[in-house]
């Protein structure tokens, strides 16, 4: 297992070629890159719209996991 980032207290990881998100208790976040890629994206213009602390978090794994 690998730590591609830590930040505001999730952690995204990858073991192979497995995905996951620590931290986030509301919800099972594990999958393929594209997986959780497509999950942050939603997230980002469907549930958190309007809460700026966790569109900064979603953003930046988005970020990270584009450059992989």
């Amino acid at each position: 297992m690998s730590i591609l980032s830590n930040y505001k207290g999730f952690v995204l990881c990858r073991n192979k070629d497995f995905y996951f998100i620590k931290g986030i208790d509301y919800a099972d976040v594990g999958g393929t890159k594209e997986y959780i890629l497509k999950e942050l994206k939603r997230w980002k213009n469907e549930v958190d719209s309007n809460n700026k602390y966790m569109l900064d978090i979603e953003n930046h794994f988005i970020q990270i996991l584009e450059r992989q």
